[in-house]
């Protein structure tokens, strides 16, 4: 919704948590900016500073609320300061972090998008506080029908569905967000040529489960196969597949789209059958091995990346062995790592936490200092190869840097003229790490 206010308020956007987050404030930006109001990258300068929040893990949660707190402190020096509160957290706590947070003008829940310009001016005008967390769970709407904004970007996330229907017994998302609401095929296309008109090259797909979207008789893979043949795009992601659902058809759109990325993230969780029943993630080991192996088949160079959430309820020495035995096996590219935090409303918040919490932090090291040294293994092959890399900007603390990605989605940083931002071009690697290449322009 776009009313065209004219405003000189400036604004500031913090977020926090997962890529959908990042979707959601990168449209609640650009709706503020088509409603006349201007954004700010510092939030001393801002007349309104907004938090977009995550509440899948307990270590998110508490960042922001010690942000919201930090935010509240600048707000005593100017008390027409406008402090808004939205995200996940907003959508589960609700009216509570009024009653908590003097100072807190406006929470928002994750359905509340489109609302907040209006929102916004009704604070500012009667100086009153406001939560706006309410949505038909039979007519939700699908927030991403919002004009995008040429702000130099190359790169750009674009939201399929909203919600899941898996209900993992560790995830709060099927209670923030909903149960699964895919978006229609159309409203995706329409968003994504306008991407590309505003200079986005690369878009990720995203959802809770991407392999599930349909809309009608149209599927993922139509979806996909769709925006490949959209000139200007040059580069298509997804994320996140879940490995249930992860067909062979859709790993062979690899090789069938020449625009889809090789590279698939693809969460294991643990190594263990038994954990992953309590987690209720629907496949077993021997499934999702089967589907990595598929993947590794078909076209050998393409990467897989992965979650794994350490200590979960029950977790014994041995699954965790197993685990990490798993993770020496397959030798994921990557892997985000977490300790699991109790969340509300979980079916796994209603087992006991079995596992202390210094033993949760030793095994977390052990399987990061494992996959750390994997990592710096693999990126060491690229050494002296050429690597195909869509340039996305300049490093910000290196202005004769430039940084970009390979196909499949490895860091690259470089030197070169800003002109190549936006376009493809080919690197010799002249240096590895863990987690970032350094390459000439050949």
């Amino acid at each position: 919704m776009i009313t065209t206010i004219k405003s000189n308020i400036n604004f500031f956007i913090k977020t926090f948590g997962c890529q959908m987050n990042e979707a959601d404030s990168e449209k609640l930006k650009a709706l503020l900016i088509h409603n006349g109001f201007n954004y700010s990258d510092n939030f001393n300068d801002a007349d309104i500073i907004i938090m977009n929040t995550c509440s899948v893990r307990e270590k998110a949660e508490k960042t922001a609320f010690q942000y919201l707190n930090q935010f509240r402190s600048h707000k005593r020096d100017n008390p027409e300061k406008i402090i808004a509160f939205g995200g996940c957290i907003g959508q589960e706590k609700k009216k509570e972090l009024l009653k908590k947070f003097p100072g807190l003008d406006l929470v928002f829940g994750t359905e509340s998008l489109l609302k907040v310009p209006s929102l916004l001016e009704e604070i500012r005008k009667k100086r009153r506080r406001i939560y706006d967390t309410e949505w038909d769970k039979e007519n939700r709407i699908i927030n991403e029908n919002i004009p995008w904004v040429k702000n130099g970007k190359i790169t750009g996330f674009v939201p399929i569905s909203r919600g899941c229907n898996n209900f993992c017994s560790y995830c709060i998302v099927p209670f923030t967000r909903g149960e699964e609401k895919n978006r229609p095929f159309i409203s995706v296309m329409e968003d994504v040529e306008d991407a590309v008109r505003n200079g986005i090259r690369e878009i990720t797909l995203l959802g809770q489960n991407v392999n599930s979207y349909y809309d009608g008789d149209k599927s993922f893979r139509d979806l996909v196969g769709a925006l490949n043949k959209i000139d200007g795009l040059k580069r298509i992601r997804f994320m996140t597949s879940h490995p249930r659902d992860l067909s062979e058809e859709d790993i062979q759109m690899m090789n069938k789209c020449a625009k889809v990325c090789e590279h698939f993230h693809l969460p294991l969780q643990s190594a263990s059958n038994r954990i992953l029943e309590l987690m209720n993630r629907g496949y077993t080991l021997e499934e999702y091995d089967k589907k990595i192996r598929y993947i590794k088949r078909l076209k050998p160079h393409t990467i897989v990346t992965t979650d794994i959430i350490i200590g979960f309820p029950g977790e014994t020495e041995k699954d965790f062995e197993d685990t990490l035995n798993y993770v020496k096996k397959t030798e994921f590219d990557s892997a985000f790592t977490f300790m699991y935090s109790k969340r509300p409303n979980t079916k796994a918040s209603e087992l006991e936490d079995t596992v202390p919490e210094s033993v949760k932090k030793r095994r977390l090291q052990d399987v990061i200092d494992l996959q750390e040294k994997i990592s710096r293994c693999i990126n060491e092959k690229y050494l002296d190869k050429k690597e195909n890399v869509l340039v996305e900007g300049i490093c910000k603390n290196e202005k004769l840097k430039l940084f970009g990605k390979t196909r499949t989605g490895k860091a690259v940083i470089f030197s070169g003229s800003d002109e190549l931002v936006g376009q493809e071009v080919d690197l010799k690697i002249i240096n590895t790490g863990p987690h970032t290449l350094a390459g000439e322009i050949i």
